[in-house]
């Protein structure tokens, strides 16, 4: 950097609106592609929950009790010899 020189003033520039509409072109189907997708993820996600449902019933309306295990008792070790 110089420092006798003080910076160039800004002049407009006739390459942005050419460079936006670059930016522009290249981001477009990325955000078709999202659109696309999201609308289909949409679409299986409400069937797949759809036929879940046909399958399974609804939920219900309240969780069951939690199932509680009794402790396990000691075994008896097997004889190997036959009886």
């Amino acid at each position: 950097m110089t420092q006798g020189r003080p910076p160039a003033p800004m002049k407009p520039d006739r390459a942005g609106p050419r460079r936006g509409a670059l930016v522009l072109g290249t981001l477009l189907p990325a955000g078709l592609g999202a659109a696309v997708g999201g609308a289909g993820n949409r679409i299986a996600g409400k069937r797949i929950v759809g036929k879940a449902r046909t399958a399974f019933g609804s939920p219900p309306a309240c969780r069951p009790a939690p199932v509680r295990v009794a402790p396990a008792t000691p075994r008896t070790p097997l004889s190997h010899h036959a009886v």
